[in-house]
C-alpha cells in the first residue's frame, strides 16, 4: 500500500476498510471498491450532465453522493471536490462548478487506479 500518495487515498481509512469484514467477510474491502468503481462513473455523468442543463438541484443531489462515496473509500481530496460542487448547487452558483468539474475528473483517475491496484 507504501505505493498508494496519501494525497490520494487515506491509507488509515482503506486500512479500516479491509478490517471491517474481519474473518467473517474478508472480501467485503473489494466489494465497497468494485461497487465505488461501478456507481462512480454514472454519478459522475449525471452530475456533468445537471451542470450542462443548468440544473443546480441535481448537481446537488449527484455532488452529495459523491461526497459520500469517496470520504467513505478514503479518496478525501475528491470528496472535498464534490462537497464544494455541492455547496455551489445549493446556492446555484454554478460557474463555480466548471474548474472543479476539471480537477475532479482528474482525480478520480488517480483515485480510481489506486483503489484498482488495491483490489
Amino acid at each position: 500500500m507504501s505505493e498508494i500518495p496519501r494525497s490520494v487515498l487515506d491509507l488509515e481509512v482503506i486500512e479500516s476498510l479491509r478490517m471491517l469484514g474481519g474473518e467473517d467477510d474478508p472480501e467485503l474491502f473489494e466489494d465497497l471498491v468494485e461497487i465505488f468503481l461501478e456507481q462512480t462513473p454514472a454519478l459522475i455523468a449525471r452530475l456533468q450532465e445537471a451542470f450542462a442543463s443548468n440544473d443546480a438541484h441535481a448537481l446537488e443531489r449527484a455532488a452529495h453522493s459523491l461526497k459520500s462515496s469517496c470520504a467513505n473509500l478514503g479518496a478525501l481530496r475528491l470528496s472535498a471536490h464534490f462537497k464544494e460542487m455541492e455547496f455551489a448547487g445549493r446556492n446555484k452558483d454554478l460557474e463555480r462548478v466548471r474548474p472543479l468539474l476539471a480537477e475532479s475528473a482528474r482525480e478520480y483517475t488517480e483515485v480510481e487506479s489506486a483503489l484498482k491496484r488495491l483490489l
